[in-house]
């Protein structure tokens, strides 16, 4: 059997689109939620860094709670206003196991910035993720994927990049009713330094 957690996994989720025409989860942040759903009994809390997410895709990959960061006008590719966004999620979050961002050029800053802030260890670009002995482990290629490596956190929560197209997306098996929780976000000057 394989081993699990049984404590939440947050993960945060990128969504394309306009007000307008509205917003659709994309295929990586898909794709980051499927192993997400692997590594726990838990419930899994995406953080939606648009005012209106997909919650009609988010029910299909079963996430039990979306957290919905005011972001005040301020730009969701910054990555300062990410990471204070996901900051301001986290005492929502009873005992996160684990926090999960696509492994993009925003991802890995966010990864990198949430780590030092929690003091907690951090991968990206990992290729997969399990759970032994308690711990969460992430295999990454290095080299060109002329090898492989394993990693673990010793340190507080993890904080993992994934890289996009590394797990296949699958809904799923029960769709579930995300409850939406909106959250209000102090920003750090670092993230009102930057406009986009």
């Amino acid at each position: 059997m394989t081993e699990t957690f049984d404590a939440p996994v947050l993960v945060v989720t990128d969504h394309t689109g306009d007000d307008t025409a509205g917003y659709t989860l994309t295929l990586a942040s898909a794709q980051l939620l499927t192993p997400a759903r692997s590594l726990t009994t838990g419930p899994v809390v995406a953080v939606a860094l648009n005012p209106t997410p997909d919650l009609d895709a988010l029910s299909a990959q079963g996430v039990a709670e979306v957290l919905v960061p005011d972001l005040a006008g301020h730009s969701p590719r910054v990555s300062a206003v990410v990471a204070d966004a996901v900051r301001a999620c986290l005492p929502l979050v009873e005992h996160p196991a684990a926090l999960l961002c696509v492994s993009n050029y925003r991802g890995r800053e966010v990864t990198a910035r949430l780590a030092a802030q929690l003091d907690s260890g951090a991968a990206v670009d990992v290729s997969a993720l399990s759970v032994e002995g308690g711990e969460l482990r992430a295999r990454k290629s290095a080299l060109a994927g002329s090898w492989t490596t394993h990693v673990h956190v010793t340190r507080g929560m993890p904080v993992i990049a994934v890289r996009p197209s590394s797990v296949e997306s699958h809904d799923a098996p029960r769709p579930s009713q995300p409850a939406r929780r909106d959250v209000d976000v102090d920003f750090s000057p670092e993230a009102l330094a930057v406009t986009v």
